[in-house]
């Protein structure tokens, strides 16, 4: 990933010199200047402003994100030709749209432009880029319908369009992409998280039998599960939670296929042995499977308070959300949560009193932080010393619940992106928030509603209602915000702690 040291430049300027010029030197100076990048700090980065940009930094080992701006070229020896590869824009904060002449560099290769800020078509001159192999397109405004040309871009194996404002269905040339590897695409909730919209049939799984990462949640599938998928041996990440996916799971299934999210469908019947696989990590909450014997030995146990229509019996709960036990200055105990969570998994108390269901890949793994630092505006420092994070979707469950209204305490701290005038500082964390299905909180961002201030702890209250005897606390990244600053995976939901006590109605918000 690569970020822009330089915000609030306008792309306009951009876009105008662009469009007067088709050489590669000028466009690239017309990108610093735009960006309002000096010479001199060109100079210390390593680049050639003047004269051959393929020089110093654009040629030598380092990776693209080693200068906060750049390019890459490859050379052709002896003759030493060279052309622009890779070009990288990201974590900025520019307007309009993307400069049409971009779709001249006909070598470029990889192309890293989320979280730049602009927005509109893509432009059709994209047509021309058929060497693409990476394409990173996420949090920005891009709209219209996913171009068909893409699928001309045979050697593509990176698509990430989370978090853009798309319409429409996939372009049928999409089944072209024999190289494709990972695929990320995110309209708006309901029809979102790693989705792509409109798909209304597991068939659209055959066009992709190679897709090592296969991501179509929230789409609106129906219809079984494929019987052959256990024929798909590249596959080894398969997330179709959210779906109207019905019937039972596949007999067989590739030993390849190591994460599996298959939540929020209407599937149902007893489970084949594979599910105990030793390392497959496998998230079935929220079906209407048939449990018990040895087909689900191996699962952590009490899936069957995760399924509809659940039986446990329990009261009101806290929870420390990444951390041990704490008891909160209001006498609540704040149970321990710290099992270890995966890309695809679930975890319930051995007392069943909530449950906890994860779903999302990071490059890094990592679904807790922890910090040493003491709160000072806060009578319980120690909650906010440790959180839970994820790469997709976090769901928090109070089971056994008697039925009324609850008031729900949800609190935060951002313990990733920092403070200063620094571009570690341009970090966005942005997320929704429901409860019981409803979204009661868009586009939260923590350090924004700490008033710009890292490390400043602060809580949200909802009133809910329980009337199936259950909860659901459900933190959703639909693809907006930075994926990478200050570090790679530095995204999606983070909280702190969660609690839930019977309450009357107030003034506070309410969903039922």
């Amino acid at each position: 990933m690569v970020v822009v040291a330089g915000s609030g430049s306008s792309p306009e300027i951009v876009a105008r010199v662009l469009q007067k010029t088709g050489i590669v030197v000028r466009v690239i100076n017309a990108l610093f200047n735009g960006w309002g990048i000096s010479e001199d700090l060109v100079t210390r980065m390593g680049w050639n402003i003047s004269g051959e940009p393929c020089s110093g930094t654009a040629v030598d080992s380092t990776d693209l994100g080693s200068p906060n701006v750049g390019i890459k070229c490859a050379c052709d020896f002896p003759n030493s030709t060279c052309h622009i590869t890779q070009l990288g824009f990201g974590g900025n904060n520019f307007t309009g749209s993307l400069p049409s002449e971009l779709g001249n560099l006909r070598r470029l290769e990889q192309i890293y432009m989320d979280s730049c800020g602009v927005g509109g078509p893509i432009p059709s001159t994209f047509a021309n880029l058929r060497n693409m192999v990476t394409v990173w397109a996420s949090d920005n405004a891009f709209t219209g319908r996913i171009p068909d040309f893409i699928g001309n871009w045979s050697r593509l194996q990176t698509l990430r369009f989370v978090g853009n404002s798309f319409e429409g269905s996939v372009p049928p040339t999409f089944s072209r992409l024999t190289s494709l590897q990972e695929l990320y695409e995110v309209p708006e909730y309901p029809v979102s998280i790693y989705d792509l919209s409109y798909v209304t049939s597991t068939s659209f799984l055959a066009s992709f039998v190679i897709v090592k990462m296969k991501v179509l949640r929230n789409n609106r599938l129906s219809g079984p599960i494929p019987t052959d998928i256990g024929e798909y041996h590249s596959l080894r990440l398969l997330f179709l939670g959210n779906n109207s996916l019905n019937g039972t799971l596949p007999d067989v299934k590739s030993t390849n296929l190591t994460n599996i999210d298959l939540s929020y469908n209407e599937l149902s019947g007893t489970l084949p042995s594979w599910v105990n696989e030793r390392n497959l990590q496998i998230n079935l909450v929220v079906n209407n499977f048939t449990l018990g014997g040895a087909s689900s030995s191996g699962l952590p146990s009490g899936l069957e308070c995760l399924q509809r229509n659940f039986p446990c019996n329990h009261s009101d709960f806290g929870i420390n959300c990444g951390g041990p036990l704490i008891t909160s200055s209001n006498q609540l105990n704040h149970e321990q949560d710290t099992e270890a969570l995966g890309a695809a998994t679930y975890y319930l108390t051995p007392e069943r009193r909530w449950g906890v269901s994860n779903v999302g890949q990071r490059d890094n793994p990592m679904y807790r932080i922890a910090s040493s630092s003491q709160f000072t505006n806060t009578l319980d420092s120690e909650l906010f010393q440790t959180a839970r994070v994820s790469a997709g979707s976090l769901r928090y469950y109070g089971l056994g619940l008697e039925n009324g209204n609850y008031t729900v305490t949800l609190q935060f701290v951002e313990l990733r992106i920092e403070n200063g005038p620094t571009w570690k500082s341009l970090g966005r964390r942005v997320f929704d928030i429901y409860l019981q299905g409803n979204r009661v909180i868009q586009d939260f961002d923590i350090k924004r509603e700490a008033r710009g201030d890292s490390f400043s702890p602060i809580s949200r209250q909802v009133t809910a209602r329980v009337t199936d005897n259950y909860l659901e606390v459900h933190l959703f990244w639909s693809g907006k915000g930075t994926c990478c600053i200050p570090q790679q995976g530095d995204f999606g939901p983070l909280i702190s702690a969660i609690s839930a006590t019977p309450s009357k109605i107030s003034s506070l918000n309410s969903v039922a």
